[in-house]
């Protein structure tokens, strides 16, 4: 098996745009675009690639990394983890998480930071452990009135995680955030990633209250389960591993 950047083998954006599609659903377009925007300087994805006997090599898998802002320690946020589907179950998701994280702390990084919304014990084997969101913008400029969306519609009531390096905890590092910006809102930490050219501070206005909590999704009416999206942020859990 090979580990390798994606645009470093760009042979392979096609292969890897279907085996994201197979549990994703988007447009190969849209799909290799995303992908294009691979670089060393991060967001960067990551394939793992089988070599056969016979010479040809196929995609097992991707991951993908980009870069959180804000941090005491040097951060990253792991998403887009897929195996092909007909490969689940051999083992090779953690190789992948195992291989994603080698990689990120090659290049300095401290800390990994995931979301999940059914993996979670998956992940808790691997050893994250349950802390509170963040925000990874990449480089662009994010404008004041998304950010307070952004933050809003989050669910920021995660369970927040034991101390990372240099001993600072999340309720410090949240405590912090709070008193630079004057604000009283009883949120955890949320970090932008807001790029300028001024030499001033910038100064991000408070979010405006939570919206209500959605009712539970109606039950499954064959087997009797609750169906819940993946996409809804009550259901998502956030976590993170320090890797280096």
């Amino acid at each position: 098996m090979e580990f390798h950047p994606l645009h470093s083998v760009p042979e392979y954006m096609n292969e890897c745009a279907e085996v994201l599609n197979e549990e994703w659903k988007r447009s190969l377009t849209a799909r290799l675009h995303s992908l294009e925007k691979s670089r060393d300087e991060f967001p960067v994805c990551l394939v793992l690639l089988d070599k056969s006997n016979n010479g040809s090599t196929s995609v097992i898998g991707h991951s993908m990394l980009s870069v959180v802002r804000g941090q005491t320690c040097k951060s990253c946020l792991v998403e887009s983890v897929v195996v092909r589907k007909s490969l689940r179950g051999k083992g090779f998701g953690r190789i992948i998480m195992q291989k994603t994280e080698q990689f990120a702390a090659r290049q300095g990084y401290e800390v990994m930071y995931l979301t999940t919304h059914d993996k979670q014990k998956f992940y808790e084997h691997l050893g994250y452990e349950y802390c509170s969101p963040v925000i990874s913008v990449g480089s662009g400029i994010l404008p004041e009135s998304l950010a307070n969306k952004l933050v809003g519609s989050l669910n920021l009531n995660t369970q927040d995680s034991n101390k990372t390096c240099n001993n600072h905890s999340s309720e410090q590092t949240n405590k912090n955030n709070k008193e630079e910006s004057g604000s009283n809102d009883n949120v955890h930490f949320v970090n932008l990633d807001i790029n300028t050219n001024s030499s001033q501070p910038v100064t991000v206005a408070p979010p405006p209250p939570p919206p209500p909590v959605a009712p539970p999704p109606p039950a499954n009416k064959t087997s009797g389960k609750l169906e819940v999206s993946r996409w809804d942020p009550s259901m998502v859990s956030w976590m993170k591993k320090k890797i280096s």
